[in-house]
């Protein structure tokens, strides 16, 4: 994808900027939904637009009553998705251009598309989306980055800069997924048994957090909910108990709060497991030497995580690449297949 992005995204950049592009805003469900919020902070850093994240069901005509030239960037894995199609049908109605994002060309989104820049990930054989996850996020990326580029946002040497980084960051998850396999295998036979889980995170991987939550979820197939570490102590812990599963993400960016945070709920449960590159080594944690960049740690530490949603689910009888109803969205109509 880093190779080809001038390829993927070249033209319907300069199409955009053409058109005096001045916002932006990212629509779409569950996985999708959350490779937006991971991505906008770093497209409005290179774009210097205005980028909002917004659940389909949030878009309705007063969305639009800035008036400004504004993108709405569709996102879907297979496409199929009808509140998606709906919510980039208004924005037309609006006088907003409209992209679709999806792991398939030719798609029912891409119907309803100004333009196309389909995420290029190949099949996505799992039920919960993985790799798409991980692909969708790059693709807003590397769209950002032309679109910085065509709008003098950003200069040649400090993309390069940029694209280095996210190639340094890439090239350490193999060793990622390696060691978090022995991880999640020493501490597997513990969350087979899990009732409920919450995953906490600094604000730098809310995305991250929404999305582990979300594949827990779906995999492991009890109660699990995502907390940026502020809002957390915000009434949540209230809710731990001795039966409670914590799994804190540490990206180093709030490191003594998240420790702070873990050292006071241990006085309620010892079922805390920290992933970072700076936490305790014992038993239940994950401590390995993440890149922790800035702008790429999302890339980073949803791998534990997916791991796990691998893993564990297996240990409890539940295959994770099926979903529990295969045919659940048939039954409700949420998705054109």
């Amino acid at each position: 994808m880093i190779t080809n992005e001038d390829q993927l995204f070249g033209e319907v950049a300069q199409a955009l900027v053409d058109d005096n592009l001045q916002k932006i805003i990212i629509t779409g469900s569950g996985t999708s939904y959350h490779g937006g919020v991971c991505a906008k902070a770093f497209l409005e850093k290179v774009t210097g637009l205005q980028v909002e994240v917004l659940y389909p069901f949030l878009i309705n005509e007063n969305t639009f009553n800035d008036r400004l030239n504004t993108l709405l960037i569709g996102i879907s894995q297979d496409g199929g998705s009808y509140s998606t199609y709906n919510a980039m049908k208004l924005a037309q109605s609006q006088k907003a251009k409209t992209l679709s994002m999806a792991g398939y060309p030719g798609v029912f989104i891409d119907t309803v598309a100004n333009y196309v820049a389909t995420v290029p990930c190949g099949e996505e054989k799992a039920g919960a989306k993985t790799k798409g996850f991980h692909c969708t996020i790059l693709n807003l990326m590397l769209l950002g980055l032309q679109i910085g580029q065509k709008r003098n946002t950003i200069t040649p040497a400090k993309k390069a800069e940029l694209l280095a980084r996210l190639k340094k960051t890439i090239s350490n998850m193999p060793d990622i997924i390696t060691n978090s396999i022995v991880w999640v295998e020493t501490i597997k036979e513990d969350f087979v048994n899990a009732s409920e889980v919450r995953l906490i995170g600094s604000k730098e991987l809310y995305g991250t957090v929404l999305e582990g939550a979300l594949k827990l979820l779906e995999t492991i197939r009890v109660p699990v909910s995502g907390y940026e570490a502020e809002e957390f102590v915000h009434g949540i812990y209230n809710a731990i108990n001795s039966k409670s599963f914590l799994i804190i993400l540490d990206s180093n960016h709030q490191s003594d709060k998240l420790m702070q945070l873990a050292q006071v709920l241990h006085d309620y449960t010892n079922n805390i497991y920290a992933v970072g590159a700076n936490v305790a080594i014992n038993e239940n944690n994950f401590h390995f030497d993440f890149v922790n960049d800035p702008d790429f740690a999302i890339f980073e530490y949803v791998i534990p995580v997916e791991i796990m949603c691998a893993i564990v689910p297996q240990e409890k009888g539940i295959d994770p690449a099926t979903p529990m109803d295969p045919k659940f969205h048939q039954k409700m109509g949420s998705k054109k297949f």
